[in-house]
């Protein structure tokens, strides 16, 4: 097995798959701070050096490095940092149902080996071609996986 280390960074899309959802979990509350009227615009850069300090353990010197690094905010794609995360978990999901289906030697020989055909195959069969049927992402999950997210 091959396993990613774990290193606390300022960047989201650089992160980890553990420190991920932290950085997703920090722009979620300051969207909703932002909304509920808990904080101004000009408390954002404070706000966001104290969390990725308290949550990663990490010292933000500049904005660029910090609360400016997405270019969400700046047009206007609000609350759409949760389906990043969201989709990390269907994925996880997915593939485990994958495992089961195709077997867990066989896919994970066919990955190491660069063949994804018979991944592409079941992810057509179970999700693709059906994927709208369903009236809810969690309708397709529970058929698939037995469970929503």
């Amino acid at each position: 097995a091959t396993y990613n280390r774990v290193s606390p960074g300022f960047i989201r899309v650089e992160a980890d798959e553990v420190t991920y959802p932290l950085h997703v979990i920090l722009r979620y509350d300051i969207e909703r701070a932002l909304f509920r009227g808990d904080m101004e615009v000009d408390e954002v850069p404070e706000y966001w050096r104290f969390r990725m300090k308290s949550d990663l353990g990490i010292d933000v010197t500049t904005d660029n490095e910090g609360c400016l690094q997405d270019i969400h905010w700046a047009f206007g794609a609000i609350g759409y940092f949760p389906s990043y995360t969201l989709g990390a978990i269907i994925a996880a999901q997915l593939f485990d149902a994958a495992l089961a289906d195709i077997g867990t030697h066989t896919l994970r020989s066919q990955i190491s080996r660069g063949e994804f055909g018979p991944l592409r195959e079941w992810l057509r069969e179970k999700v693709h071609k059906v994927g709208s049927v369903h009236r809810s992402p969690d309708d397709l999950l529970q058929s698939i996986c037995g469970q929503g997210v």
